[in-house]
């Protein structure tokens, strides 16, 4: 029979798993009141957790916070999207004139030099910085939101 009382770790494996793996603690604590009574105490306390409410809120958090998604959603842009579109369209509409007028391009290196590729990354730039301005402004107002939140 073992003489040493049992570990936490081995309550908790006796309680938790089962029986524990190791005949000796079994032994142990069929023997020895000390242990016994630990054991009991920690499975009444098992017991008594499982009987508690979950914790939850007091309020419906879904509730507060839908609404407020909704209205940032429905707050779209119009403009920003329109010109965006226009951007991009005109960006897509030159690579492809410039295809296929292949060589019509070609020989407007001969005037242009290496301007024409100047030329092309205007409209990408002005995307760009159409973006960036949006972002920024978006991020603003998200602030200003929780400022006033």
């Amino acid at each position: 029979m073992n003489e040493s009382h049992l570990t936490d770790l081995d309550f908790e494996n006796y309680v938790y798993e089962g029986i524990g793996q190791n005949k000796l603690h079994l032994e142990h604590i069929q023997s020895c009141l000390d242990c016994q009574a630990k054991l009991e105490g920690i499975q009444n306390l098992k017991l008594q957790l499982s009987l508690q409410n979950k914790p939850a809120f007091s309020f419906d958090l879904v509730a507060l916070v839908m609404p407020q998604l909704d209205a940032v959603s429905r707050e779209k842009n119009w403009f920003s999207i329109i010109v965006n579109a226009l951007i991009a369209i005109s960006i897509l509409s030159t690579i492809c004139l410039m295809i296929y007028f292949r060589d019509y391009f070609s020989g407007l290196t001969y005037n242009f030099g290496s301007n024409w590729i100047s030329i092309l990354l205007i409209p990408v730039v002005f995307y760009m910085v159409w973006g960036f301005k949006d972002l920024i402004q978006a991020y603003r107002n998200n602030l200003n939101q929780l400022k006033t939140s």
